[in-house]
């Protein structure tokens, strides 16, 4: 897999590292060309914009962590081009948004797929687990700081 990152602010850099180190990252797209060359060669990888990683047939995949009026537009236009896509939260400002997304990509044969930071996180599993057994009680809300 071969993997663009758009947007180099703070969950963008988080995106490129570990692709990076997973071996996946391929090129960093961002509006300041400043900023996208020194994230690029902090993570060993090209600076290219986003017209290049459009057309490019290498880069398999592109992670968008853009800000999120940008990121139905992105991901419409990453899936045209034949590219499967992860998109930072939220996937949309609206669920009609959301909905046409989901039927582009699933129409285009590719992967759409939201951030999910904390999914996997061994923390919120063990929640997740108390919550199944019943050891909570019938819970209401739940709030948590990432420290």
């Amino acid at each position: 897999m071969s993997v663009a990152v758009v947007g180099c602010g703070y969950w963008g850099q988080n995106h490129a590292r570990t692709l990076a180190q997973l071996g996946a990252l391929s090129a960093i797209v961002d509006p300041n060309s400043e900023t996208a060359a020194r994230e690029a060669a902090k993570n060993g990888v090209v600076a290219k914009t986003w017209a290049e990683v459009l057309a490019d047939p290498a880069i398999t995949a592109v992670s968008i962590a853009a800000p999120a009026e940008l990121h139905v537009p992105l991901a419409r236009e990453a899936i045209t081009a034949g590219k499967d896509v992860l998109v930072e939260k939220p996937i949309s400002l609206n669920v009609a948004d959301g909905e046409l997304l989901a039927r582009e990509a699933k129409a285009a044969g590719r992967i759409l797929m939201v951030g999910h930071v904390l999914l996997y996180n061994p923390s919120f599993e063990a929640l997740l687990g108390l919550i199944a057994e019943g050891k909570l009680g019938a819970l209401r809300y739940a709030h948590s700081n990432r420290l």
